[in-house]
Order: C-alpha cells, then sequence, then structure tokens
C-alpha cells in the first residue's frame, strides 16, 4: 500500500487546523485558560488559603486577571482576622494603615510591631490582595492564653494581699511569659527587702506554652536578723556617731526589731558616703559585709570605711554681684580659704547672703554656692552664684480686721509693724513684726492661731491710680537702682 495519500491527507489536515486558529476559532482554548485563572486565582487568594504566602506584583495581579495599572496603591480595607477575646476595633486604632490612604509596605511592618507590643498577642502575619479598588490589607493574629487565676502558695510569714500588690499580673490578663518571669524577680526582691534573704521563688505554671494559670511556689525561710553592727576604718567621726545615721538597727535584747534588709542596708552606705562629702571626703569609699553568726537567722553587719584625702577650701569667689563687692560679702562667710570643706557651713554662708540682700529689698535674690574639683584630690574652689533682683518697697498696709472695733485694731496692729509706706522691704522685720503680733493677743478672741503678713505685687488698679493722681509706679532710687512697690497685708 503506498504513504503517499495518507502523507497528503495529514498535510491537509494541518492546513486545515492553522485556517481555524487564523480566523479565531476558540474551540477548546476557553475552557483550558478559565481553568487555568481559577486555579490561579485560588491560590493567590489569602483568605481561601492563609497557609500560603500570596505572590505579588505583577504576578497577583495577572492571577487575579487584573493588569499592574488597574490596581490603585491605596488601601481599600484592613482586616483583622484570628482574634476571639480582643476586639478588632482596638486593634485597629493602634494601626497607621487606614482605609483610602496610599498602601506603604513599611508602615504595615511598623503596624505588626506595634501589635506585637500590646502583648495581647503571640504571632502576627500580614496579607495583601489586590482588587479593582485597590489593596485589602490583612492582619492575622494569634492570641496568647489569659490568666485564668494567679496564685501563691507557700507562704508563711507574707500574706497572698502584701505579695500580689508587688507583681502586675492579674486574672483575664494576656498570659505573657517574661512579665511571669519579672513577677518571679519582684517577688525575690520584695523578700529580700523584707528581711527573707534566702527565700526562693518557684514558677509552678505560667512560663511554658499552652498554660493558662500563673502559679508561684515559695520556699520561705525564716526572718534573718541583725544581731549587731560595727564600723571599721573611720578616723575622723567615732563609730556611735556614724551609727545614729543609720536606717539599720540591732534587735533590742534579741526580741524586738532588727530586720535585715539588703535596701536598708544599700540606703546605708549611701547616707554614710553624703556625710562624709558633707565634710570634704569626696574620694571615701564604703563598703557593707553581711557576716553570718552562728544562728542562721542572726547576722552582723560590717561597715568598712576607705576614707580618702579630706579636701580643703583654696579660693572662693562671688560672681554676678553688683551691690557689694567681694570684701564686703567674704566677711560674712564662715567658711574661709585654707579651711576644710563643710557642707553645713557652706549652705549657712549661702543663708547669710540671702539675710543680706533680702534686709536690703532683694528678697527675691537667689544665692547659690557651687564646689570646683581641682586637679588635687584635697583641694577644691567655692563660687557664690548670686541673682541680685530688683529691689522693693512697701507701698501699702492693708490690716483685714472686721467688727465694730475694727478701726481701733487696725490703729494697734499698724503701731507694731517695724515697716511703713515708703520703706525697703526688709523680710527680717516682717518675720519680727509677725511674731510680735502673734505675742500681743490681738487676735485671740478671735480664734485664729496667729496673724500672718502676706507680701506681694500692688494690684494694677491701685498702681494706676497713683501714676493718675501723679504718683509713681516704679522709682529709681539714688545710685539708679530699679524699685518695684509691694503691699503687705495683715490677716488675723
Amino acid at each position: 500500500m503506498s504513504l503517499l495519500p495518507v502523507a497528503r491527507a495529514f498535510a491537509c489536515l494541518q492546513i486545515l487546523l492553522a485556517l481555524l486558529w487564523m480566523t479565531g476559532s476558540t474551540f477548546g482554548q476557553d475552557r483550558y485558560f478559565d481553568a487555568f485563572r481559577a486555579s490561579e486565582s485560588r491560590a493567590a487568594d489569602p483568605i481561601a488559603s492563609p497557609s500560603a504566602i500570596p505572590p505579588s506584583g505583577n504576578a497577583v495581579n495577572n492571577a487575579q486577571g487584573l493588569s499592574a495599572d488597574s490596581v490603585p496603591n491605596i488601601v481599600a480595607d484592613v482586616q483583622i482576622v484570628g482574634n476571639n477575646r480582643v476586639p478588632s476595633d482596638q486593634v485597629l486604632a493602634k494601626l497607621r494603615t487606614r482605609a483610602n490612604r496610599a498602601y506603604d509596605r513599611d508602615l504595615v511592618q511598623a503596624d505588626t510591631r506595634e501589635i506585637m507590643q500590646m502583648r495581647y498577642f503571640q504571632n502576627v502575619k500580614t496579607y495583601t490582595k489586590p482588587t479593582p479598588d485597590g489593596i485589602v490589607v490583612t492582619f492575622e493574629v494569634e492570641e496568647r492564653p489569659f490568666i485564668g487565676k494567679v496564685e501563691i502558695i507557700g507562704n508563711r510569714y507574707l500574706t497572698d494581699r502584701a505579695l500580689l500588690k508587688q507583681i502586675d499580673l492579674k486574672k483575664d490578663m494576656p498570659l505573657d511569659i517574661y512579665a511571669v518571669k519579672m513577677a518571679k524577680q519582684k517577688l525575690e526582691s520584695y523578700y529580700q527587702d523584707k528581711g527573707y534573704s534566702r527565700s526562693e521563688v518557684t514558677i509552678v505554671e505560667g512560663d511554658k506554652l499552652g498554660d493558662q494559670n500563673v502559679i508561684f511556689l515559695i520556699n520561705e525561710d525564716e526572718p534573718q536578723k541583725i544581731k549587731s553592727i560595727h564600723v571599721e576604718g573611720n578616723s575622723l567621726v567615732n563609730e556611735a556617731r556614724l551609727k545614729t545615721f543609720l536606717k539599720s538597727k540591732p534587735s533590742l535584747l534579741h526580741l524586738f526589731g532588727g530586720k535585715f534588709s539588703r535596701a536598708k542596708v544599700d540606703q546605708d552606705r549611701q547616707i554614710l558616703e553624703s556625710y562624709y562629702h558633707s565634710l570634704g571626703y569626696f574620694n571615701v569609699r564604703i563598703g557593707a559585709e553581711v557576716i553570718p553568726d552562728d544562728h542562721s537567722s542572726w547576722l552582723k553587719l560590717l561597715f568598712v570605711i576607705d576614707e580618702g584625702p579630706r579636701s580643703k577650701v583654696r579660693n572662693i569667689n562671688f560672681v554676678g554681684q553688683e551691690k557689694y563687692t567681694e570684701a564686703d560679702l567674704a566677711q560674712l562667710t564662715e567658711l574661709r580659704p585654707n579651711e576644710f570643706f563643710n557642707a553645713v557651713q557652706m549652705q549657712a554662708d549661702e543663708t547669710s547672703l540671702r539675710d543680706l540682700y533680702g534686709g536690703q529689698g532683694h528678697i527675691a535674690a537667689d544665692v547659690n554656692a557651687e564646689v570646683i574639683f581641682s586637679e588635687k584630690p584635697d583641694v577644691v574652689d567655692l563660687v557664690y552664684r548670686i541673682e541680685e533682683g530688683p529691689q522693693y518697697r512697701v507701698g501699702r498696709i492693708n490690716v483685714q480686721i472686721e467688727g465694730d472695733h475694727g478701726i481701733t485694731k487696725k490703729q494697734v496692729v499698724l503701731n507694731r509693724i517695724d515697716l511703713k509706706p515708703g520703706d525697703v522691704v526688709d523680710m527680717r522685720k516682717i518675720r519680727d513684726s509677725e511674731r510680735r503680733l502673734g505675742a500681743s493677743q490681738l487676735f485671740t478672741a478671735q480664734g485664729s492661731p496667729g496673724p500672718r503678713l502676706v507680701v506681694k505685687p500692688r494690684d494694677e488698679s491701685l498702681l494706676m491710680a497713683d501714676a493718675d493722681m501723679g504718683g509713681e509706679t516704679r522709682w529709681q532710687s539714688p545710685d539708679g537702682e530699679e524699685i518695684v512697690w509691694l503691699d503687705i497685708t495683715i490677716y488675723p
């Protein structure tokens, strides 16, 4: 049999199929491509297939039958899925990704971190889905288990209520393993502060995935007490004097008080350091040693002091003064050059300088002493920084007394005041006048605890009235210094 007719028939069939393709016949094509598009669309849908990471860019658009230009770069919707107890509105309120705003991938990542910081969730995933209206952003959250109960067992000396106040865990809060471990440390610190330094805290439940309760087991030890306190290394101040500053105290007759607290011991170290600094020992070092006694519940405290060099004052300078010279101010200070530094004397000198200015009407003068350390460990300089402020004078003196004999009593009160209108305000005279009025018994019948002299700036309406009558609201002293008026009101 010849194969030529078969070959010709096959060639004719190929030509026929080609003609059909060129004329636009879609026999079989549409069904094939429809099935392909449907399968691609299901694979790209994150809601239909949450475990699948959706494609991005043009691949998603093509799979959805959308071109890259047909999807606006705006957020069409923001969805929260996977939450049961936490309302979606509460989560959405934390997000910066919002509907009808431009889509920003970095902003979505920042929102993911913001959701995790709410501490309600232990995992967050994000999905995007292009639509003709824009991009739908979905946050899939996995909630933490919520605490069913918080329980403390094994405690005998300290109550549940006192212990629970130390931790930030409560029923119906999200269970955070890190927060549970921090609560354990807080309980241990609290026991140490209360004198139970060898007590142990164990997490029975709450530090493992799947736990729903928080339970702490306390292995309490007997409270440790201080049997005795000693100080070594001190040369300037004796031990008895130093022990009066301490918060830690030994037990009285081995019966009362004396509870050991690590926090108090650390506080005592700081107190002693501050005291030595006030005496000029700026390089002092103090250590505290806890020594167990023969019985495990008793302790001895030993404070070891390395005093170091004591600093002397080299120079004393004054900055900012105008009314007085440095020599005038230096005469008022008790602390002098070449003397050992003493913080108590320095503070007393600050008060003396303020009183000097206050007696001359500068009642708002500010004086602050500053210690300047030098290159030598045993030498410091002192600088008194002064802000004099304006000078104040007495404007009006008002006496607030009601009753039938008010006018008479007002005159009696004014006779006992050392200041008169126009005088320079002197705070020392004001304090003396208060004491003098209190001793006069003028206000006893009214049941007053004592008179008060209140100094305040003049009322603006009074200033204007004085100006209208030709008076001055602000004067200058003969040396050109500005004067501000104050009114003194006496209240019974």
